[in-house]
């Protein structure tokens, strides 16, 4: 995770999707939480690798995530997730606003 974290601009783009799937395997076997790996998922989206975003996307906003599609639900990881995912949209969404006032 560090290396993904500290160096995924600098990584080949088919070296930082095995990365990934890795670590998506690793949640789905329930040896990683949500809560540690949405803040570099979310880091990741800013890499200019198309089929990187998808998988991100696929894995974590279409509910790729264990627990999104059980009849149980896990608030604190729902919680996050939602506090992450809204507070990343609103910071994007002030950018552009910002962005579109200057020109």
């Amino acid at each position: 995770m560090t290396l993904l974290d500290q160096h995924h601009l600098l990584l080949e783009p088919t070296l930082r999707r095995t990365l990934v799937q890795a670590l998506i395997l690793l949640r789905n076997r329930h040896q990683l939480t949500a809560p540690q790996l949405l803040p570099l998922f979310f880091k990741l989206f800013k890499c200019q690798d198309k089929p990187l975003r998808q998988l991100l996307f696929k894995h974590m906003i279409a509910g790729g995530w264990p627990g999104h599609t059980h009849k149980h639900t896990h608030t604190h990881t729902h919680t996050h997730t939602h506090t992450h995912r809204y507070g990343v949209s609103y910071r994007v969404h002030a950018h552009f606003v910002c962005e579109r006032m200057r020109t």
